[in-house]
């Protein structure tokens, strides 16, 4: 009888996912938008850098990477735009579920028709903020939102 009064004690004291928000990092606050407006209640939503921030340039914190290690889901833009900052805060998140190449790391730039994609010679940065995969910047239209 007390292993059976323990085990229900020990299950109502552990969250289940049912009830616990789930917690979306996003690199860029648009992103953030977007999940908050999707997610609504059922979501805890933060963005890595601020609207008025540069997303090629944020200041790799170590608060960004306590977020990163408490995420359930990151949503990043990907095509370079993140590359200066990111990979040495999700190393140093420790956190398996969001790593690259996993279900929690999110790639928006995989759900859209990129372009400016450089042909081959075009790779130089004499011709200024240049991404090799095409323009990460897709967001600058509202409609990819929807994608």
């Amino acid at each position: 009888m007390k292993t059976l009064a323990l085990l229900i004690l020990v299950l109502a004291a552990t969250p289940t996912s049912a009830w616990a928000k789930i917690k979306v990092v996003t690199t860029l606050e648009n992103f953030a938008d977007i999940a908050r407006n999707v997610g609504g209640d059922e979501v805890n939503v933060v963005a890595l850098s601020k609207p008025n921030q540069d997303p090629h340039f944020v200041d790799a914190k170590p608060d960004l990477m306590l977020q990163l290690n408490r995420a359930d889901l990151l949503i990043r833009a990907g095509l370079g735009l993140e590359d200066g900052w990111l990979p040495p805060l999700l190393l140093g998140a420790r956190n398996g579920k969001i790593q690259s190449g996993q279900p929690g790391n999110l790639d928006a730039s995989t759900l859209m028709a990129l372009k400016e994609i450089p042909k081959a010679g075009e790779l130089d940065r004499s011709r200024g903020d240049v991404h090799p995969g095409g323009n990460p910047h897709f967001m600058l239209d509202p409609n990819n939102g929807l994608k």
